[in-house]
């Protein structure tokens, strides 16, 4: 097994624990919207998809972050970047492409401590 193959192996393991606690953690948010059925997230091409099943929508909203990434800003804040959000849904595309400038979230400090041991 070559180190590339043990470190995807090692990092996937890693991204399918922090995928589910992500999943969970969501749907406690989202609960009275929707239910978010899928999210996978892969720490090596730094790329996120997942599908949330909204009250009322015959079909999931199926989501696909091209790239993120995490940091730390001056504050001692930890943040997300977000680039390249493609949705199932054509007016959300519209609406993240002209109302989302700049596509930063800030995370809790729960948040960012699991995400500063498992990636």
């Amino acid at each position: 097994m070559s180190l590339l193959d043990l470190k995807r192996k090692i990092k996937g393991g890693k991204d399918t624990a922090l995928s589910v606690m992500v999943k969970k953690a969501v749907n406690i948010k989202i609960k009275e919207i929707g239910e978010m059925v899928e999210f996978k997230l892969d720490s090596i091409g730094k790329t996120i998809e997942c599908e949330v099943m909204l009250k009322g929508e015959k079909e999931p909203l199926k989501v696909h972050v091209g790239s993120y990434s995490l940091y730390v800003d001056s504050d001692g804040k930890t943040k997300m970047r977000v680039e390249d959000i493609v949705t199932s849904r054509e007016w959300i595309n519209t609406v993240l492409s002209t109302a989302m400038v700049p596509k930063e979230f800030e995370l809790s400090e729960e948040v960012a401590k699991i995400l500063s041991v498992l990636i």
